[in-house]
């Protein structure tokens, strides 16, 4: 009875690999080009075609930022020296990284109809860089944009700054106040449920300047997505502390908090961008699926996608709870279905995060090559088989 139990739980394994698990990187940019515009650089991994924008002379390379942050900076850096925007899409075709990791879900975008995008409901992405400089000055925005498509026709390209059609959430902010922080838009993507926030890092005060590395994760459930940044995390295997993350306050005031609920979204798009010359400077480019990926720290098995740990939460209009009911939402929405999400394409795993029926069949086809092994050789020792949290 033992052996059996020993390969059930071994083809229990195979069928759930294909849950959020396998750590990789989506998509990395080093900016490793000649100096120049980056307009039409194709390089890193992970991109759907090249940087574009309609502000060429905004958006240069020059020398890396030569830190000392500890994740194998290489290339050069992306300098902004102007008002605009530029634009990059990720690659979400079948046998995509992101395809790949179970992270893409066709769903109806505000101005694009059905498109696929990053946000499966139980999954967890990273997204981090190193910026430097930026404006102290509320108003002046040195920040980047998570679009849910984004228009990059010559008409829209040429609006800068104020193409906006797509953008879901506005991070490090910039806009209006002073510190870092980020914005929730719902006036350019859709938020099927709940409405706008922006929040500001005010205890204590993260204000633009020096060199950092911009860390954030995101959480993503059926209606909901948990926001979480942190400034200079120390780079490793080991996730860091959400207690050590930023501190944000609603912009309309109210109680502060550390992982931030908002609205549901998607995204398919990055663009850095700037209302100025700020001395705003942007490298190393990375999204991925564990925060040891970000910082080049290799493979790791992090949390179970979607995992919430105990602590304050910020809901959407000023709301908190420690834990108790934002969880049990977070939880309740990372586990259901999302009917806008639809299937993840080209994955084989469901958009719910877990096992797609082929899957499943390929699971049960090796429980049925090692019962038949059995069957034929009686006297082979017992088979132990460990499944990896």
């Amino acid at each position: 009875m033992r052996r059996w139990r020993a390969v059930l739980v071994g083809a229990i394994a195979v069928v759930g690999a294909g849950r959020q698990g396998r750590a990789s990187v989506i998509a990395s940019d080093a900016f490793a080009y000649p100096t120049g515009s980056v307009a039409g650089q194709t390089g890193g991994t992970g991109w759907a075609g090249g940087w574009t924008t309609g502000q060429s002379a905004a958006f240069v390379v020059g020398p890396a930022l030569g830190t000392s942050l500890g994740i194998g900076e290489t290339g050069g850096a992306l300098q902004v020296t102007g008002s605009g925007r530029v634009f990059r899409k990720l690659d979400l075709a079948a046998g995509s990284p992101a395809a790949t990791a179970g992270l893409v879900a066709s769903h109806t975008a505000m101005f694009f109809g059905t498109i696929d995008g990053i946000g499966v409901p139980g999954t967890t992405v990273w997204v981090g860089m190193i910026v430097s400089g930026g404006s102290a000055n509320a108003g002046d925005e040195t920040q980047y944009h998570l679009y849910d498509g984004a228009r990059t026709d010559a008409t829209s390209l040429a609006l800068g700054d104020q193409n906006k059609d797509g953008e879901a959430v506005a991070m490090l902010r910039g806009g209006n106040v002073a510190q870092w922080g980020f914005e929730r838009t719902c006036g350019h993507s859709a938020c099927t449920a709940g409405t706008a926030a922006g929040y500001f890092a005010t205890n204590p005060v993260v204000g633009f300047g020096g060199t950092h590395w911009s860390v954030t994760r995101f959480v993503f459930g059926a209606t909901t997505t948990e926001i979480t940044m942190w400034r200079d995390p120390a780079p490793g295997a080991t996730d860091p502390a959400d207690a050590s993350a930023l501190v944000l306050t609603p912009f309309g005031g109210g109680t502060a908090a550390q992982r931030i609920v908002v609205p549901a979204m998607f995204f398919d798009t990055i663009a850095p961008n700037a209302s100025g010359n700020f001395n705003y400077v942007v490298d190393e480019i990375r999204i991925a699926t564990t925060f040891a990926e970000l910082g080049g720290g290799g493979t790791t098995v992090g949390n179970d996608a979607g995992a919430v740990d105990a602590g304050t939460v910020m809901a959407d209009g000023g709301a908190t709870a420690d834990g108790g009911a934002s969880d049990a939402a977070l939880a309740a929405g990372d586990a259901a279905p999302n009917a806008e999400t639809g299937a993840a394409h080209g994955c084989g795993c469901a958009a719910s995060g877990g096992s797609s029926a082929g899957e499943l069949v390929g699971g049960l086809s090796v429980l049925a090559i090692v019962l038949r092994r059995r069957r034929r050789e009686p006297t082979r020792a017992s088979i132990s088989a460990a499944a990896e949290d």
